[in-house]
């Protein structure tokens, strides 16, 4: 039997290597891509001008020099025209029927967009066509109130003045309702001779919801145009997009105008800083300062320092090389393959400490557990889309956190008299490299653009923090470990008995007290776990986590410190204390679970996530040792024997 484990972790070993060679793919990808862009809105600038006195022309010049690559362009839509005066709505007799008059040349791209995006009835004076004229009038059998917001396309003078300053161009589009196959087409098409490499959608839905998402992805890849998805916006088929086009996908960060409101041009620089650092963001669309009172120069500077500090994070930053999506990025098949196979070995070695799985190698248990292994391996290599690898992902994160932390001796006590140092040193290493065993095998198992890009998350994420802690803390506590299955249920019907007679016993204030603080603290771990965790961070701690995102290059995460306790608890196991040992080690958990699960946020660069774990390691690694060493100095002395 011992054999047989031995080839088991053999095989992990091997998978782990593998797990390296697709990590080595992402990591060459992810460096690939370090172009970032600075967009700024289009209006804003004319408000700029507007307030200094200036041209339009000189104050984009002026935030070129400062360090802006690209200006956002909004489409014009029917009711901004007449806002502007460049058409006139005609008051008609008849309540269904709108009639406007074109003026300053905009017939032809308003008739244009009316006849190819939309299927309203559209009636044009005869031969104007041809004739381009600079005033005409256009008959629409829709009331205006129904059609004021349909979009026409970009201001070919704003365009102009873009292309002038060499600057890029960003279009901000907007969905025509039941817009057809060929619109989409067209409305690129006008978009690309415009210059746009880029679009970002505006209003409720992308271009091409409902319906016809996947024509749209066939027309940004025919024309190699790309898709800014503004993160943690909810936008009607965003999503979808992503999906159907990875490959013209570009990850944009804006901050909202209500949040505008209460921020500074310093929180704002290290906000847009960690986007494109953390988070692969490539096109900041930063929003303006336009209360300033010298609005020029002010944002001038707002935008010099935000360029500075993105080189200084080595991302490049240049008119001349605009941000552009990933390159192909897919774990090859035979790589994956190698890799299910440590997922399945992973998941018999760990049965196997539960209750003896191998102790009995043809009994009806160990082949409906390799019957399970197999159905991992086939999770992580077939070829049936992105959920199967997903799934077996899932039980990477799952797997190799628990088989670390429930090694039958971990918590065993040393002999006194015997060095407690290297017996702790052997069972944190132990924990640590496992771990890491996992995480290699899970980087190399989802190393795909889709996920860079974040067309697609990790499944279950919350799962696999969580998972582990409970499994290992069940077997700890209620000491759910045999030598084998029969054995196993024995333990498992004594502590069922036990828990019937708890529940028939009468509640004791303390009881009521532990269960509710340990619902409140599993709660709260599970709000604070993903993107929305914010929500119930305090200021105090948002505070000390601006202050180690400007002294460290990545911040760890807070769980990390965890792992004093979990050292403290490895400790005071060691020295026999283990009703000490055990709150501590069960608390400490949570520092391991999550030390994997850092890897579990597949949008953040390989690098950052790597050194965010090595920072927590030794931060939370660093502060036991300090405990440890406090408590071997002024803790309880063993009582001297006599000679």
């Amino acid at each position: 039997m011992q054999n047989l484990r031995s080839i088991l972790r053999i095989i992990i070993l091997v998978s782990a290597l593998c797990g390296l060679g697709g990590a080595a793919l992402r990591y060459r990808t992810e460096t690939k891509n370090r172009r970032v862009e600075i967009a700024l809105d289009m209006t804003e600038l004319q408000r700029v001008a507007a307030a200094e006195g200036q041209p339009l022309e000189a104050v984009l010049q002026a935030f070129k020099v400062a360090g802006a690559t690209s200006v956002a362009l909004s489409e014009d839509t029917l009711k901004s025209l007449e806002e502007s005066r460049r058409i006139e709505i005609v008051s008609t007799s008849r309540l269904s029927q709108t009639y406007m008059m074109a003026h300053q040349g905009n017939f032809q791209r308003i008739a244009s967009a009316l006849r190819h995006r939309t299927k309203l009835q559209v009636q044009l004076p005869p031969g104007l066509d041809k004739e381009r004229p600079m005033d005409a009038g256009i008959d629409v059998e829709q009331p205006y109130n129904l059609i004021e917001g349909q979009p026409v396309g970009l201001d070919p003078h704003l365009v102009a003045e873009i292309k002038k300053s060499h600057l890029n161009l960003v279009a901000r589009i907007e969905n025509s309702d039941n817009i057809s196959e060929a619109g989409i087409g067209w409305t690129l098409d006008q978009l690309k001779a415009d210059g746009v490499s880029t679009l970002i959608f505006s209003g409720e839905s992308v271009l091409g919801f409902d319906g016809r998402l996947k024509s749209t992805a066939e027309a940004l890849r025919a024309r190699e145009m790309n898709y800014g998805a503004l993160e943690l916006v909810k936008m009607k088929g965003d999503e979808a997009l992503q999906r159907l086009a990875p490959d013209r996908t570009i990850r944009v960060h804006a901050i909202p105008g209500a949040e505008m409101a209460n921020a500074t041009p310093a929180d704002n620089v290290q906000r847009f800083s960690l986007a494109a650092r953390e988070r692969n963001i490539r096109i900041l669309f930063v929003r303006l300062f336009l209360s300033k009172t010298d609005p020029l120069q002010e944002n001038t500077r707002y935008i010099q320092q935000l360029k500075r500090t993105l080189v200084q994070a080595g991302l490049s930053v240049d008119p001349s090389r605009p941000a552009r999506p990933y390159e192909n990025l897919t774990s090859p098949l035979w790589l994956r393959a190698l890799i299910g196979l440590g997922i399945g070995a992973a998941l018999l070695l760990l049965l196997d400490q539960l209750f003896g799985l191998l102790e009995n190698p043809k009994g009806k248990l160990f082949w409906g557990a390799v019957a399970v292994a197999a159905l991992l391996w086939l999770l992580a290599w077939v070829p049936v889309g992105r959920l199967p690898v997903k799934l077996a992902a899932l039980a990477t994160a799952c797997l190799f956190p628990s088989l670390a932390l429930l090694r039958s001796d971990l918590l065993d006590s040393v002999p006194w008299g015997e060095r407690l140092w290297p017996t702790l040193r052997a069972r944190f290493g132990w924990v640590i490299g496992v771990t890491l065993l996992g995480i290699a095998l899970q980087v190399g198992l989802l190393a795909d653009r889709v996920f860079l890009v974040k067309a697609d998350a990790f499944l279950g994420i919350k799962v696999g923090l969580y998972l582990p802690l409970v499994l290992t803390v069940l077997v700890w506590v209620l000491e759910l470990r045999a030598a084998s299955l029969s054995e196993w249920w024995e333990k498992a019907r004594v502590v069922a008995r036990q828990a019937r007679a708890l529940v028939d016993s009468p509640l004791r204030i303390w009881q009521v007290l532990a269960a509710v603080l340990a619902l409140a603290v599993l709660a709260l771990l599970w709000l604070r776990s993903g993107n929305e965790g914010t929500m119930v961070v305090s200021g105090l701690e948002l505070r000390l986590r601006v202050l180690l995102d400007q002294y460290l290059q990545v911040r760890p995460r807070n769980k990390a410190s965890l792992f004093a306790a979990f050292l403290i608890g490895l400790y005071a196991a060691a020295k026999g204390k283990r009703l000490v040992a055990l709150p501590l080690f069960v608390l400490g958990i949570i520092a391991v679970t999550d030390f994997h699960n850092t890897f579990c946020h597949l949008h953040t660069p390989l690098l950052v996530s790597t050194i965010r774990d090595i920072l927590g390691l030794m931060l939370g690694g660093g502060l036991g040792v300090l405990l440890i060493l406090a408590w071997e100095k002024w803790g309880p002395r063993p009582p001297e024997t006599e000679a």
